[in-house]
């Protein structure tokens, strides 16, 4: 069933009804034009929110991904200073010359701060690939409109 019948817009109509009804050729065009430039109308409006709740959804997730960005920069800094603290400390019982043992530990520190960064980026690539291409919903309506508009326009005979 096609956008315009869901919506209550048209009632659906056999070729019989439209012959009896007494209309003219011009009357049933004219009809025909009005409700393809209301149907128009709504599928226009169909795009123009999806297209909204899409940007919406990857608005979120940008939101998401930049909040989480700016409240965790600073615990990890810490975090990552104190780890590279306790590895020096590890490096220090080892037989490790102590010359090294400082940035040997920052390196390997932020070697392991690295991998973290890489990891949360494949995350929020994956988040945003989530995001549907096209616009699924107003393509299949007009596909079920351009099929109503064929019945209507070239009715079955029986």
């Amino acid at each position: 069933m096609n956008l315009l019948h869901r919506m209550k817009i048209v009632r659906p109509s056999s070729p019989t009804d439209r012959t009896n009804n007494g209309g003219s050729s011009a009357h049933l065009f004219a009809d025909l034009r009005n409700q393809m430039a209301t149907l128009a109308g709504l599928e226009k409006t169909l795009a123009k929110r999806e297209i909204k709740d899409q940007l919406i959804t990857a608005l979120k997730g940008v939101g998401l991904i930049a909040a989480g960005a700016v409240t965790s920069f600073a615990g990890v800094i810490v975090l990552l200073i104190g780890i590279a603290a306790a590895l020096s400390l590890i490096l220090d019982n080892m037989a490790i010359p102590r010359k090294h043992i400082q940035w040997l530990s920052f390196i390997t520190t932020g070697g392991l701060g690295l991998l973290g960064a890489a990891a949360c980026v494949v995350a929020a690539a994956l988040t945003l690939r989530r995001l549907r291409a096209g616009l699924p919903r107003t393509i299949q309506t007009i596909k079920e409109t351009a099929s109503w508009a064929g019945e209507v326009a070239h009715p079955k005979k029986d």
